[in-house]
């Protein structure tokens, strides 16, 4: 998966999650540009809010709804994973 910043949406294949100018699309492209990889709920209160003191619920909500909008898209193939204040994006590259 990667994130196309044109139309802000995940894109995988030929399928693509269109999510708008969102929270959602900016923790997606921070995830897929570092596919695979574990990223610390810090550096995503850093990097896509611009505010470590942004509590982790909001973290946890946006990343909820953006796996809520990868099923609704029928995206399977683009999953995010979470493991003790860490989230990482899998799937086919």
């Amino acid at each position: 998966p990667h994130a196309d910043g044109g139309s802000q949406a995940l894109v995988c294949g030929r399928q693509a999650c269109h999510l708008g100018p969102t929270l959602e699309y900016r923790v997606a492209q921070y995830l897929a540009d570092r596919f695979d990889q574990w990223v610390r709920v810090e550096e995503l209160k850093l990097r896509v809010w611009d505010d470590e003191s942004t509590e982790s619920n909001a973290v946890q909500r946006v990343v909820s709804t953006l796996r809520r909008r990868l099923r609704e898209a029928d995206m399977a193939a683009a999953r995010i994973e979470g493991n003790k204040g860490h989230y990482r994006m899998t799937g086919p590259k």
